[in-house]
C-alpha cells in the first residue's frame, strides 16, 4: 500500500513545461489538466482511486455517498468563493498599495526636489551671511568716524552759524560799498560839473564839449579811461 501511494505520489508530481504551464505525467505523456483531450476519468481511476477506496465506499449507501459528494462540492464551492473573495481583497489591497507606492514615489521625487532647493537656499543663505559679516566689519570700521562725526556736529553747527553771520555781514558790506560807490560817483560828477562851470566862467571861449569825467589826458589828448 505504501509503495502504491509512493508510486501515485510520483505520478502526480507536477512539472513545468516550456510555457510555464503546470502539467502531470500521464502514461509517459505530458498533458495539462486544462487540455481539452485530457482524460480526467482515466487519470482519476489510475491515480486517485484504489482498491481500498472501492472496498470502503462499497459499504456506503448511494444516498450517503451522494450526500458526501454534495458536501464536498458545497465545501469546494464555499472554499472557492472564500478564496475568490480573499483574492479580490488582496487585489484591492495590492491596487491600494500600488497607488500608495506611486504616491510615495512622487512624494520622494518632490522631497528630492525640495532637498535640492533647500541646498541652493542654504548656499544662498551662507553667501548672505558672508556678505553680512563683511558689512558688519565695514560698519565696525566706520564706527570711530561716526563717533568723530557726532563730536564734530556741534562744532559744524557753530561754524555754519558763524558762516551765516559772516555772509550777512559781507552782504551788508557789499550794500554799503555800492552805496558809497554811488555817493562817490555822484560827488565826482558834481565836482566835475562844478569845475566845468568854473572853466566856462574863466574861459568863455574854451570848447569843453569833449570834456568828460570818464576821460583822462594822455600826451595832450583826451582819451577814455582804460583805452590804450
Amino acid at each position: 500500500m505504501a509503495s502504491m501511494k509512493g508510486s501515485e505520489s510520483i505520478n502526480r508530481m507536477p512539472t513545468i513545461d516550456g510555457t510555464g504551464t503546470s502539467t502531470l505525467v500521464v502514461s509517459g505523456s505530458r498533458k495539462s489538466f486544462w487540455d481539452e483531450d485530457f482524460e480526467h476519468l482515466a487519470h482519476g481511476r489510475a491515480h486517485n482511486f484504489s482498491t481500498t477506496d472501492n472496498t470502503m465506499l462499497s459499504g456506503k449507501s448511494v444516498a450517503s455517498a451522494r450526500e458526501e459528494v454534495l458536501r464536498c462540492l458545497h465545501q469546494a464551492e464555499a472554499s472557492t468563493i472564500f478564496l475568490i473573495d480573499r483574492m479580490e481583497a488582496l487585489e484591492l489591497n495590492e491596487s491600494v498599495l500600488t497607488d500608495n507606492l506611486d504616491k510615495a514615489k512622487k512624494d520622494a521625487m518632490q522631497l528630492r526636489s525640495d532637498v535640492a532647493d533647500l541646498a541652493d537656499l542654504r548656499k544662498t543663505l551662507e553667501q548672505k551671511e558672508l556678505e553680512l559679516t563683511s558689512l558688519q566689519a565695514k560698519l565696525d570700521e566706520l564706527m570711530p568716524l561716526k563717533t568723530k562725526l557726532e563730536e564734530l556736529t556741534p562744532k559744524v553747527e557753530v561754524c555754519e552759524t558763524q558762516i551765516q553771520e559772516l555772509t550777512t555781514k559781507c552782504q551788508n558790506l557789499e550794500n554799503e560799498k555800492e552805496e558809497l560807490a554811488d555817493q562817490l560817483c555822484s560827488t565826482l560828477n558834481q565836482g566835475f560839473q562844478l569845475a566845468l562851470d568854473q572853466v566856462k566862467i574863466l574861459c568863455p571861449d574854451a570848447d569843453i564839449s569833449l570834456a568828460s569825467i570818464t576821460k583822462e589826458v594822455i600826451e595832450g589828448q583826451l582819451v577814455e579811461i582804460g583805452d590804450e
